[in-house]
């Protein structure tokens, strides 16, 4: 058994005879990527949408928003729905609706299929 000091301890960098270490990082993104993709819902702000459907919609931290679930009888806001990506939820134990963008949200407040809801959405928003 052999004991080491603390100096034979030290942790030398991993580099392989030959190869160099990065000289810097690779460059960051200073902004975030733009809403771009195949969203037909791209050029609708989600925001506008949730402020005309919900009136009682009431502005938290983090582009999220809260207010009474519009489909269940609800006396305290239990419906969270982002401002920024139009995802939505409702965290009542009885209700328990979820849906990921705009078209779907406005499709089942609206009871409209996904086309209908689509054309809503483009001859009012956009």
């Amino acid at each position: 058994m052999t004991i080491h000091t603390k100096s034979q301890r030290r942790l030398k960098p991993a580099v392989r005879h030959g190869a160099q270490a990065p000289r810097h990082a690779p460059p960051r993104r200073s902004t975030p990527p733009s809403r771009t993709g195949s969203s037909p819902y791209r050029y609708i702000d989600p925001s506008n949408v949730f402020t005309d459907l919900l009136p009682d919609l009431a502005e938290s931290s983090n582009d999220f928003a809260w207010a009474c679930c519009p489909f269940h009888d609800d006396h305290n806001p239990s419906f969270s729905v982002n401002l920024r990506t139009g995802w939505y939820r409702c965290f009542s134990s009885s209700c328990g609706v979820t849906g990921s963008n705009i078209g779907s949200f406005v499709g089942a407040l609206l009871g409209l299929s996904p086309a209908e809801a689509r054309r809503h959405l483009e001859s009012t928003y956009g």
